[in-house]
């Protein structure tokens, strides 16, 4: 903790970017494994169902329903 502490504010902050970066490659990944048949639509609503849950995604893309998650 103390060499996190020690780090500049915009370090952190770099660092904390490449994180969110790397799980959001991470899981996009995952659905790719899991569902190999999709394509990059059905990819990104699996994402956004699984990111933001089925009612907030479904009223904003509700053709999302179909795509198994």
């Amino acid at each position: 903790m103390a060499a996190t502490a020690q780090r500049t504010t915009s370090d952190r902050l770099d660092e904390w970017a490449q994180l969110n970066r790397g799980i959001a490659r991470m899981t996009e990944q995952a659905v790719r494994r899991r569902h190999p048949d999709h394509d990059d639509r059905q990819v990104f609503s699996a994402l956004v169902r699984r990111l933001h849950g089925d009612d907030l995604a479904l009223e904003v893309w509700p053709d999302a329903a179909a795509v198994e998650r």
